[in-house]
């Protein structure tokens, strides 16, 4: 049984793309396809060609299979087309001196290709990662270029992304992103201008200055908003962001989150506040990666889980339903009290982790 790669709909983004004639056995070659689902990072562990390409895809599959088997690594066939020329212009990846394995890695756009003669390449992929620190990346990183996986012994391929070591043939292994998303995907389309504002006279602990990459949303505190279509008209006049009829104005869920901020850095915990449109928010911690897969389940990292368990309500035993969710406020954080007017403030029923918000390149 065969069938044509392109009858599957594998149009590919970015860089590379193909468009192929190429048949094997759907069997083999399928069930291993990377697709646009499965994560937005991976480890590039090396490439097959072969003037016939069906004896390239057999052996990525059967690497596939061995990674997949012995190592328990989650890996993926990439299908490209070589092109013609030698080299081309893609998106960026990193490269680490096989000399000096310790030196920083450098980012690199040129990609070799085979000959004409090799029409097809079938790239071995490790994944999901969520970016190029996650630890699972490095670690599987560390766990690959070593391999000298069984399947490759004595093989034909002869390319670039294949080391000539016959002891560590995957010894070239890098961080790509994952070839089926665009580039839009990894770059930020940065604040809103009007929120980049709201922001500016942030003059502490602003979530803009956060150094991680990620943080736990523990308070949102929001005006009241009307849908009043002349009061809108009002309000774009006056402020961007908006003011209420009545109520609590937006002004003052600023300035109370401010507060909130300030006491719980009082208390010695890491908190930031942030403006958006609608609301004030204020959130705990700066962290770089969010957790990692063990045993086939994720994990939050000890210290995020400690935050959200610190900032999530408590539950009353002696009560039923929502009458036994008791929200927590400043009074049952340990340390130094808090103002009167801030300390009866309620944390979210579901503290949640939230990507960072970054101020544009240009700004």
């Amino acid at each position: 049984m065969t069938f044509n790669l392109k009858k599957f709909g594998l149009a590919l983004a970015a860089c590379l793309f193909f468009h192929t004639a190429v048949s094997v056995s759907a069997e083999d070659l399928t069930p291993w396809l990377v697709t646009e689902k499965d994560g937005p990072w991976f480890v590039s562990v090396c490439t097959f060609a072969n003037p016939d390409p069906k004896i390239a895809a057999d052996q990525a599959v059967a690497l596939v299979k061995e990674l997949r088997q012995d190592f328990r690594l989650q890996a993926y066939i990439y299908v490209k087309e070589s092109g013609e020329g030698n080299t081309t212009e893609g998106r960026p990846y990193y490269v680490v001196d096989p000399e000096n394995p310790e030196a920083a890695p450098r980012i690199s756009t040129t990609y070799t290709y085979m000959t004409p003669s090799m029409t097809h390449e079938f790239a071995v992929l490790v994944g999901n990662f969520t970016s190029v620190e996650d630890p699972r990346a490095q670690r599987a990183l560390q766990t690959i270029r070593p391999l000298c996986p069984k399947c490759m012994s004595g093989n034909d391929s002869v390319h670039p992304m294949i080391s000539q070591d016959k002891n560590a043939p995957l010894s070239r292994a890098f961080i790509t992103s994952n070839p089926l998303l665009s580039r839009e995907h990894f770059v930020s389309a940065g604040l809103d201008p009007v929120v980049l504002a709201a922001n500016q006279d942030i003059k502490r602990y602003s979530l803009l200055d956060c150094p991680g990459k990620y943080t736990v949303q523990v308070a949102v505190l929001k005006g009241v908003t009307t849908l009043n279509q002349q009061r809108i008209a009002e309000i774009k006049a006056n402020d961007a962001r908006g003011l209420s009829i009545k109520g609590q104005t937006l002004s003052e869920a600023d300035e109370k989150a401010v507060k909130l901020c300030d006491a719980l850095r009082a208390k010695g915990i890491e908190a930031y506040v942030f403006r958006d449109r609608y609301a004030s928010i204020v959130t705990v911690g700066s962290f770089d990666f969010v957790g990692e897969e063990v045993n086939g389940q994720f994990q939050f990292r000890p210290e995020i889980l400690s935050v959200i368990q610190q900032f999530s309500p408590s539950i009353d035993p002696n009560q039923s339903g929502v009458a036994s969710i008791k929200r927590k406020t400043l009074r049952d954080i340990p340390g130094r009290p808090a103002k009167k007017e801030v300390e009866g403030i309620m944390f979210d029923l579901s503290p949640r982790v939230v990507q960072v918000p970054r101020r544009p390149v240009l700004n």
